[in-house]
Order: C-alpha cells, then sequence, then structure tokens
C-alpha cells in the first residue's frame, strides 16, 4: 500500500472562514464586540494561538479592529468594505466626495449614452416634483446655448429612468460603492 499526504487547509484558514462567515451572516453585527478569546476558544475547540492569527488575518482585512485591553469590534461585513473604510481614514470627507463627484458623473455620462427610449419616458415619473404646481416644464427641444464655450455644442444624449434595471449609473455607483 502506498501511502499520500492529506491535503487539508491549514486550521487557522479554517477558523478564519469561520469568524468571517459569522460577520458574514450578521450574526456579529456591525460596531459590536465580539465573543472573549475564551469563548471563541472554547467554542471553535481551537488554541489560542490559532484563534489570534485568525482574529489577526480579520483585523488586518479591515473586518475586525482590536483593541488592547477592551476587546475585539467588527468594522467591516467584507474585506472590500474593510479596506475601503481604512482608506478612506487617510482623507477627508471633501476629498471622498470629489472622487464620488468624478465617478458619480462618468456614471451618469455612461447611463445617458445607454438610455432607451422607454427610459427616457418613464424619467418624469422619477424626478421628485414631477406634477407639483410651480415646477417649471423643461423641453428637450430647447433652443441650443450661446456663448464663447458652445461652439462644438450638441444635445446629450438621454438619461435612463430611475426604475430601468439596466441603469449604467445605479448598476456602476452600487458596484463601486
Amino acid at each position: 500500500m502506498t501511502l499520500s499526504t492529506s491535503h487539508r487547509p491549514p486550521l487557522t484558514d479554517e477558523v478564519t472562514a469561520k469568524l468571517r462567515g459569522m460577520i458574514q451572516t450578521g450574526e456579529w453585527p456591525l460596531q459590536q464586540r465580539i465573543p472573549s478569546e475564551t469563548e471563541l476558544m472554547s467554542g471553535l475547540g481551537v488554541s489560542r494561538g490559532t484563534l489570534r492569527e485568525a482574529v489577526k488575518a480579520l483585523a488586518h482585512s479591515g473586518m475586525l479592529e482590536v483593541r488592547r485591553g477592551d476587546g475585539t469590534y467588527v468594522r467591516a461585513t467584507s474585506e472590500i468594505s474593510g479596506a475601503a473604510r481604512r482608506l478612506y481614514k487617510e482623507h477627508t470627507d471633501v476629498h471622498v466626495l470629489e472622487v464620488r463627484v468624478g465617478l458619480d458623473t462618468q456614471a451618469a455620462r455612461l447611463a445617458a449614452r445607454h438610455a432607451t427610449a422607454d427610459d427616457v419616458a418613464a424619467m418624469p415619473r422619477c424626478s421628485p416634483n414631477a406634477g407639483r404646481p410651480g415646477t417649471p416644464k423643461t423641453s428637450r427641444d430647447g433652443p441650443a446655448p450661446t456663448g464663447a464655450f458652445t461652439s462644438g455644442w450638441r444635445r446629450p444624449p438621454a438619461i435612463p429612468s430611475c426604475t430601468s434595471s439596466t441603469s449604467a449609473s445605479a448598476t456602476f455607483s452600487t458596484q463601486i460603492f
């Protein structure tokens, strides 16, 4: 009989996956302290070193925050949101808003470029002021702007509706943030 080595993932990876699962399912809510080391060790049946290594991996990814003497807290529900949170910490709200304006502007441009006639027809339903008295009516057939910077002006494409499931703007923004 020939013996071969078994290939099992390291125990730390297994424990990390279990802890990640508890965070992602909401068993441990955001901003709440997770159970103590002692409780986790007995519940998972692992040593202190294995547990600490798993917690350290999740802390490094931004999902957990270890506070010496206070406990470990859930900071994000995924590695992506944890990484984004760490990156945002380094920047002011103004910096984040500047990036959002750039991304949202491009997303709106793409949504407008790919709008269908049905998307445009649905737009009045999406306007918060639609049908209110005193709301100015706009027309896509209005005159083109005049001035020094409008010599190459052409009417922008239609913007898709907020009810469109294929809205590039909504899809793009959701995927990024």
